[in-house]
């Protein structure tokens, strides 16, 4: 699925092909301030996140506000791919 949805060019970014040619949602018309010509744009903040979420267990809010988590009793870590108890001073 996640595949789907990145669609990674040869060097590993990230394209979104198919997010762009199927699903018109984050599709928004955008005026060039300098120039005043419209032309349409792709925003790729949803299908980022759902990136996220696919990727890491973390919560929705958490992915949508890219929440550091500071003031959670347990955080995810990255390396080990386990919960660990959160140290920082605000948990």
């Amino acid at each position: 699925m996640i595949d789907i949805l990145l669609n990674p060019d040869k060097d590993g970014n990230p394209t979104y092909s198919w997010v762009r040619d199927y699903l018109k949602y984050d599709w928004f018309e955008w005026s060039d301030p300098k120039t005043g010509r419209k032309q349409n744009v792709w925003c790729p903040s949803r299908s980022a996140c759902l990136a996220l979420l696919l990727t890491l267990p973390i919560r929705q809010k958490q992915a949508r506000w890219l929440d550091r988590g500071l003031l959670d009793q347990y955080i995810w870590n990255i390396d080990t791919d386990k919960w660990e108890q959160n140290m920082h001073i605000l948990s």
